[in-house]
């Protein structure tokens, strides 16, 4: 097959399967598909630099483009350890760390869309990763055979700490907005020539 029907071909692969997922997220969790490191990858850096676009157009931000996909790849990468060696721990389990990582991305789709959205409604960020957090509880006991206690305990967790993270970062912002917007905020005095 010609390269250029074999990535025609492969992107319709990605697409299939996406649509698949988004018409019925909780059942489709339950049967990742077997991809290469390879075909992963790919399909990682397109939807993350197709919803990093659309995020970046409402938050008139381009960079987003660029960022999304790059700082996906390596939360993704440290999460698919933390499981890793999480569940070898308390669920005596060995995963393949690749099938982990493509659960992950999976399972943060509903995250990627909500990411969208949320520079106008920054709670949407919790939302998301709410739903995220629900994918990963079924993917984990469905397709890695993980205890659904233990599962729910690493989600409810992980939740906890990105929700304590997210409000402290709200408030700090708030404030720093707070304060370069107050009257008595003077420009330091300049010397010219001096």
């Amino acid at each position: 097959m010609p390269l250029g029907m074999e990535i025609k071909h492969q992107l319709e692969v990605y697409k299939s399967q996406l649509f698949h997922f988004l018409r019925n997220p909780i059942q489709e969790i339950k049967n990742i598909p077997q991809w290469s490191w390879n075909d992963i990858l790919v399909f990682t850096v397109l939807l993350t630099a197709g919803t990093g676009l659309l995020a970046g157009i409402v938050e008139k931000s381009p960079l987003m483009l660029i960022s999304f996909p790059l700082l996906t790849l390596i939360l993704t990468g440290v999460a698919s350890l933390f499981f890793y060696y999480g569940f070898q721990i308390f669920a005596g389990k060995t995963i393949s760390v690749r099938q982990i990582f493509l659960l992950l991305i999976f399972a943060n789709v509903p995250f990627f869309i909500f990411q969208i959205g949320a520079s106008l409604v920054p709670p949407l960020i919790l939302v998301g990763f709410a739903f995220t957090a629900l994918l990963l509880i079924v993917g984990f006991t469905e397709n890695f055979q993980i205890p659904r206690k233990i599962a729910v305990r690493f989600m409810a967790a992980l939740y906890l700490v990105i929700a304590f993270i997210w409000i402290v970062q709200m408030i700090e912002s708030s404030r720093l907005i707070k304060s370069l917007q107050k009257d008595d905020f003077e420009a330091p005095e300049v010397h010219l020539g001096q």
